[in-house]
C-alpha cells in the first residue's frame, strides 16, 4: 500500500506538520472558466515539506492562473493581488489559462515518483 495526498486544488496553505508518513505528495492549482489562484506559497511548502521528509514531489500545474513580477504590465486583465508580502513586495498572479501557465516551479518541473 502507498499513502499519498493530491493537493488540489491547492486552495489555502496546509500544515504539512504530522504528515512524514507520506510515500507522494502531489500538488496543483485549478483550472477551469471560474478557477481560483493558488499562492506561490503554497506550493513551495509542500514541495519544501516533501524535500525535507524524503517524500516524491510531483508538482502538476499552477492551473490558470500565474505569479508575474510586482509591479510589471500585462496582456492580461484578470489579476489577483494576495495580500501576504515577502519582503514587502505583494504577491501577484494573473489568468493567463492552464497551457501558458505552465507546470514549472521555481524554474524545475517536479516529476519525483515513489519507488
Amino acid at each position: 500500500w502507498r499513502t499519498w495526498v493530491s493537493y488540489e486544488p491547492a486552495l489555502s496553505q496546509v500544515d504539512w506538520t504530522m504528515w512524514q508518513f507520506l510515500d507522494q505528495l502531489i500538488c496543483g492549482g485549478e483550472s477551469g472558466p471560474r478557477a481560483r489562484p493558488m499562492h506561490p506559497d503554497w506550493a513551495r511548502s509542500a514541495r519544501d515539506f516533501s524535500q525535507a521528509n524524503n517524500i516524491p514531489f510531483f508538482f502538476k500545474q499552477w492551473g490558470n492562473w500565474r505569479e508575474v513580477p510586482f509591479p510589471q504590465k500585462s496582456e492580461c486583465e484578470t489579476k489577483m493581488v494576495f495580500a501576504s508580502e515577502h519582503k514587502g513586495i505583494p504577491t501577484v498572479m494573473e489568468n493567463i489559462g492552464k497551457k501558458k501557465a505552465g507546470r514549472l516551479l521555481d524554474g524545475r518541473e517536479w516529476n519525483e515518483m515513489p519507488r
